[in-house]
């Protein structure tokens, strides 16, 4: 038994797993609260196991994993000794409906985002060609963001399908922002893993802002509001002084 959350909604349900017995066949319980289940209350659903799962021996789940990992093989280039490509981290749902990419591509309808601990994945659902499944490392995609039930990436140069940003319906808003919350964390452990460093490199002395040319972003309001740090900040307090050391004090007169 324990707390699972579900995936359209992102509510925390009680999960209580139950063995076959005199008392029940083996089912799957859920209700709102641990409390709905200590006082006896019904389950808001029960899934009998046996109506999901219809594997009956490990003869017939290697076939099925066999045969999965064959169609898996049709769409990707993998290593015939390996079984299979790496486990995702993350998978979702989505459909793309726009995006301003460099080079015109027909990157739009229904895809999986697939997230792994170093890319990120596109893969159109029933795909006509080999050309509909697209890697991005953490490392070319330059931010992400997300409005109301829109999750959206935008791509460096260094992507396979060049610069330009790609906006993603999602099933709700609740999914939009955990894709968004689960896509910044694996940039930011990507970049630390690529840095070694978790702190960003400080800027060379000799550089002024007037030198950097100003990038006018269109406004689109959809990226998190992120803190942003003083101009002054507490490491560079301590090696401040006020006045020079060197020179004494004016003579009270």
């Amino acid at each position: 038994m324990g707390y699972l959350r579900k995936l359209k909604k992102m509510k925390r349900r009680f999960f209580v797993l139950h063995m076959e017995s005199n008392y029940g066949v083996a089912r799957l319980e859920y209700y709102s609260s641990e409390k709905k289940w200590k006082f006896g209350c019904e389950p808001r659903r029960t899934i009998e196991l046996k109506s999901c799962l219809n594997i009956e021996s490990p003869e017939e789940l290697e076939l099925w994993l066999n045969d999965l990992i064959e169609v898996q093989r049709t769409y990707m280039e993998v290593d015939e000794n390996a079984r299979g490509r790496p486990v995702y981290e993350h998978l979702w749902q989505v459909v793309i409906d726009r995006h301003d990419l460099e080079y015109d591509r027909l990157l739009v309808g229904h895809y999986r985002v697939a997230l792994s601990s170093r890319s990120l994945f596109l893969i159109k659902m029933n795909p006509l060609n080999d050309n509909d499944y697209f890697e991005f490392p953490l490392m070319s995609i330059r931010r992400c963001g997300h409005s109301k039930d829109h999750f959206f990436i935008e791509l460096g140069r260094s992507s396979v399908i060049g610069a330009g940003e790609i906006y993603m319906a999602t099933e709700g808003t609740i999914v939009a922002q955990n894709m968004h919350e689960t896509v910044l964390s694996a940039m930011k452990s990507s970049k630390i893993r690529e840095d070694g460093n978790p702190f960003p490199r400080p800027r060379s002395a000799s550089t002024s802002e007037n030198s950097n040319p100003v990038t006018t972003r269109r406004p689109i309001g959809i990226v998190a509001p992120q803190t942003v740090s003083s101009s002054v900040s507490s490491c560079g307090l301590s090696n401040s002084r006020e006045r020079c050391d060197s020179l004494p004090t004016r003579p009270k007169t």
